[in-house]
């Protein structure tokens, strides 16, 4: 729970079938961490949904800000995905993976984040317009919002200009991940052998095209 490489919290901040349960001791603390887990990565969707997503974007002046449903789940089934070396090229993954997620998970990904929505609406942190499935914040709010993030990355962050919170926070992550998944790509090919690598790689070629 603090996004210290955003891999294993980041596959957990979608739906997953657990396999073992293990004792009732694991799954206590087990729901408590991913209770934390899913409860950041809805602030962080929040935070991303406030603002635009280029980091050269000028700040946006504080206000409401709408969006539907989709929009907030693809920001935070993409958290995971933020600076991740495969996605930076359609060479090795599907440039539509994280919209494909959200399609093909969309009751799951309901079932995770509708009673921690709800949650947030009762503390007043986002607003339900339920005729449409839209949500409304409050910018002024994103303090509130970005406290529910790790601490360590926060810590990272570091406090600053509200109207900046969001891009620090994105290129934060951003960073995290690129230096995890570079990580994870070189123990591929160590592990796996180039010929292997370059075997997976070309069958993900196959899927990243379109049909």
């Amino acid at each position: 729970d603090s996004w210290n490489t955003l891999y294993l919290s980041g596959r957990l901040q979608k739906p997953v079938k657990i396999l073992q349960e293990g004792s009732e001791e694991f799954q206590t603390e087990f729901k408590q961490k991913q209770g934390k887990n899913l409860r950041s990565a809805l602030a962080t969707g929040l935070l991303f949904s406030s603002s635009p997503k280029t980091l050269s974007d000028a700040p946006e002046d504080f206000g409401l800000v709408q969006f539907d449903e989709l929009h907030l789940l693809k920001e935070i089934v993409g958290i995971s995905y933020l600076g991740d070396v495969r996605m930076m090229t359609s060479f090795t993954e599907n440039p539509h993976k994280i919209e494909n997620i959200v399609k093909g998970s969309l009751e799951p990904l309901k079932e995770l984040y509708y009673p921690l929505i709800e949650e947030f609406h009762n503390e007043g942190l986002i607003n339900k317009i339920t005729s449409s499935r839209t949500y409304e914040i409050d910018k002024s709010h994103l303090d509130r919002i970005f406290a529910k993030l790790p601490e360590g990355l926060r810590q990272d962050i570091g406090e600053g200009d509200l109207s900046n919170l969001v891009r620090n926070t994105r290129r934060r992550i951003t960073t995290i991940v690129k230096r995890s998944s570079s990580l994870q790509s070189s123990k591929g090919i160590v592990t796996a052998g180039l010929r292997k690598s370059i075997s997976y790689a070309f069958a993900k070629l196959g899927k990243a095209r379109p049909n």
